[in-house]
């Protein structure tokens, strides 16, 4: 839970969090690897998330985890150590996916509207194709098929800055300044993004989201 400035209230955990990275990030400097074995261990699953949050493909969200971990190991002796290793490590990871989207974007427009056409088509087949599991109740199934058609709709419809704020704030439980550290804003501008990400979400999901959720801080 966080306190009235968005940081987290769990400082001692926190403090012990940051000694231990610190004290892997010496190691890694110092040329052991198993320091950066480490890291991976702690972080990769949290990077993940992250990633694929703001992808939403699979295999690109596990190519930039792989990837902010290498770019880690390459990077490590230019880290000042001013700032947590985390955050350090999300500012390259956010930086990856905005690259990884870009790459996307330019792909997209070089196939020709057939070549899309013939895609759908074929993953259409496929779902149907698939069988329906088991002791689930249709009804049920559909509600929460569409509410995660509904969320994935509306994250997406978000500016990419917006998302990866809201992305850091509700779903990795960092602070402002946190966000601001990896994502090379002020506070001020983290707290702007979030607020317009919230007012939209609310927009578009407002009958499943919580009547309180739009204010938090």
């Amino acid at each position: 839970m966080n306190n009235l400035r968005g940081e987290p209230s769990n400082q001692p955990e926190e403090t012990t969090s940051r000694q231990r990275d610190l004290e892997w990030v010496r190691r890694l400097k110092a040329g052991d690897l198993s320091a950066l074995e480490e890291m991976v261990k702690e972080y990769q699953d949290r990077i993940y998330r992250l990633a694929q949050g703001l992808l939403r493909d699979p295999e690109e969200a596990l190519d930039v985890t792989q990837e902010a971990f290498l770019r880690v190991h390459q990077n490590i002796g230019r880290f000042a150590e001013k700032s947590a290793f985390y955050t350090w490590l999300y500012r390259i990871v956010v930086n990856l996916c905005h690259d990884a989207r870009r790459r996307a974007q330019r792909r997209r427009k070089e196939f020709s509207l057939d070549q899309y056409n013939e895609e759908r088509e074929r993953d259409g087949e496929a779902a149907l194709e698939i069988a329906d599991p088991q002791g689930v109740d249709p009804r049920d199934r559909g509600a929460d098929e569409e509410l995660e058609a509904r969320v994935v709709e509306a994250m997406e419809s978000l500016p990419e800055k917006h998302r990866t704020a809201l992305l850091l704030r509700e779903v990795e439980n960092m602070s402002y300044e946190e966000i601001a550290s990896a994502t090379g804003v002020s506070i001020g501008t983290v707290m702007s993004r979030l607020f317009y990400a919230r007012k939209k979400m609310q927009e578009l999901l407002g009958p499943y989201l919580d009547e309180s959720w739009g204010a938090r801080s």
